[in-house]
């Protein structure tokens, strides 16, 4: 038995070392294998405490990163587990990631603020403006499979400049993750637009909404005619609100392949 704990701690000693001392360069190609959905830029340091000038994961440029890699829990879950930071353009971000060897990326205690403008590569036909900032408390992607996320975003200034202009707001949605179904608890109090309800989508991307809307006093017509054609033409109630209760499906959104 003393004989095994030996050889255990001199394995587990080898593989720290390794991750202390060994290059992110001497890896890279090795990663590009396994995971020729992420790709890694100009990196420096070793595995264990490195940084990279780009980090790309599918078609989505995230930016500058560093991490620092966790060996103990990384060997107990047989998963890369770090310590990140992620500085671009469009996206910053920090917090504890995860990544498997079934290419399931899990994200713990996680902030970060991007701006709103990135949601075009996802859906083309509105422009947004403001900023998305938010905790990831647990999330899970894997690929081609409906993600698991639970946090909080706000869209902080949040406006709309196409097809219709809305001038800035704060927005915030509490999101959480139930058997195949995320739900978002939205709410806006501040703009030009009162929003209070519930939001949803199941992993056949089938949606539900009920919610309640009211415009605010001198607000274009058009907002007010959109907000009545979400509710599928029905009238305001006395105090000017409006009820949107939809349910219908959308084509599917590639997050992570």
């Amino acid at each position: 038995m003393k004989t095994f704990k030996l050889i255990l701690l001199g394995l587990v000693t080898f593989l720290v070392t390794a991750f202390a001392l060994t290059p992110v360069s001497f890896v890279e190609p090795h990663l590009e294998k396994a995971a020729p959905n992420i790709v890694i830029d100009n990196s420096t340091g070793t595995i264990w405490n490195g940084q990279a000038a780009n980090l790309r994961i599918d078609n989505l440029n995230l930016g500058r990163v560093k991490w620092k890699v966790r060996p103990l829990k990384s060997l107990m879950s047989l998963s890369l587990v770090s310590d990140f930071n992620i500085n671009g353009e469009e996206l910053t971000a920090e917090g504890l990631a995860a990544y498997g060897l079934d290419r399931t990326i899990r994200l713990t205690d996680t902030t970060f603020e991007a701006d709103a403008s990135i949601a075009s590569k996802f859906q083309r036909n509105f422009r947004l403006g403001g900023s998305f900032q938010g905790l990831i408390q647990s999330a899970e992607l894997e690929p081609n499979v409906f993600p698991i996320i639970d946090g909080v975003l706000n869209w902080a200034q949040g406006s709309l400049t196409s097809p219709l202009r809305l001038d800035p707001a704060n927005y915030r949605a509490d999101i959480r993750s139930s058997k195949d179904k995320l739900t978002a608890d939205i709410s806006a109090s501040d703009g030009p637009i009162d929003l209070s309800g519930l939001a949803s989508i199941t992993n056949e991307w089938v949606y539900e909404a009920d919610i309640l809307a009211k415009a605010k006093p001198g607000l274009n017509p058009l907002i007010n005619n959109v907000l009545r054609n979400a509710a599928g033409g029905s009238k305001p109630s006395a105090d000017g609100s409006i009820r949107i209760n939809r349910k219908g499906s959308i084509q599917p959104i590639p997050l992570y392949q």
